[in-house]
């Protein structure tokens, strides 16, 4: 299929006879695991472009490499590379309040799976792209998710950007037939309004291991038989600022006595006192923890799992 340009930019290719053009890369990855969004170009400077600023170095220099393309439905790449100059211009990773540097942030995974959209936007006056059709000088170069990260120093990494034709090699399948539900817990399945099941805390000084934090004020649960365990951990504040870990135990205290909460694996980075976090209700996916969280009604309705199946060695 022939490529298909804009009134706009054909206008501004007829008229490069006359006045100077400008061709930079924009690229947008994210939201991290950290809910944070980088906008990087590979431009001199600054470009703004549907009401985001895509810095040059703010996010470290990126580079866009060589493109593969397949016919079929093999999943196509790109190659990305991105510079981080730490020794005269510290470079942080977004939302980490600088602490985090950018490198230490995508060693610890904070790319992982990312979204990743590239643009190409062409302009007559460096800074801002404009149009009369509202940005109908940049063009979609490619969209995928963040795959193989190599090459990974103190000063470069080297991004692979997989397309999402990648997901239909995946061998699990999406629904399975089990007992226990399906759906991730307040996932759109689920219908859980996570806000509605989360408590807030500050983490006090006794760090009991590099995993487990103690709040300063005993956790009150939301529902009746509720419990923390199997539940969410995001970070509001700190070095982790953003990132939601797995509760794996809660064991909540008394008097004198704190909770503690475990965390299924070990921090990305370590906890400093007085780090704030939201912590939400857990499920174990069997139907009276259902029961318990969404009532008789709607755990009959939204329910992920088939309680009633039989078990392998009694089935028919």
């Amino acid at each position: 299929m022939a490529q298909q340009y804009s009134a706009d930019l054909l206008a501004l290719y007829a008229a490069a006879a006359y006045t100077k053009i400008y061709r930079v890369h924009l690229f947008k990855i994210g939201p991290c695991r950290n809910g944070q969004t980088l906008y990087a170009t590979d431009g001199r400077g600054s470009v703004t472009y549907g009401g985001n600023t895509y810095q040059p170095w703010l996010y470290g220099f990126w580079k866009r490499g060589q493109q593969t393309i397949k016919i079929g439905f093999e999943s196509n790449s790109i190659d990305l590379t991105v510079y981080s100059t730490e020794q005269f211009q510290p470079i942080y990773f977004p939302g980490t309040n600088d602490l985090v540097y950018l490198m230490d942030g995508i060693y610890a995974g904070l790319l992982a799976a990312a979204p990743v959209t590239i643009y190409r936007a062409t302009m007559s006056t460096y800074g801002t792209v404009v149009g009369p059709t509202g940005g109908s000088l940049v063009s979609t170069r490619f969209v995928g998710e963040v795959g193989p990260i190599s090459n990974l120093g103190p000063t470069k990494a080297s991004v692979k950007v997989n397309d999402l034709m990648y997901r239909l090699n995946e061998d699990c399948p999406q629904q399975l037939i089990q007992a226990n539900c399906r759906w991730v817990l307040y996932s759109e399945g689920c219908t859980l309004n996570q806000a509605s099941f989360t408590r807030s805390g500050i983490v006090v000084s006794a760090i009991v291991d590099p995993r487990t934090i103690q709040p300063s004020s005993h956790l009150s649960t939301i529902s009746a038989a509720g419990t923390f365990s199997k539940g969410q951990v995001t970070f509001t504040s700190g070095r982790n600022n953003g990132i939601t870990y797995a509760c794996a135990v809660w064991t909540p205290g008394s008097g004198s006595t704190p909770d503690q909460i475990q965390l299924d694996t070990p921090p990305l980075f370590d906890f400093t006192v007085g780090d704030t976090f939201n912590i939400s209700e857990g499920c174990n996916h069997t139907y009276p923890s259902c029961l318990n969280l969404q009532g008789s009604a709607n755990s009959l309705l939204n329910f992920g799992g088939d309680p009633f199946v039989p078990v392998p060695e009694t089935a028919v």
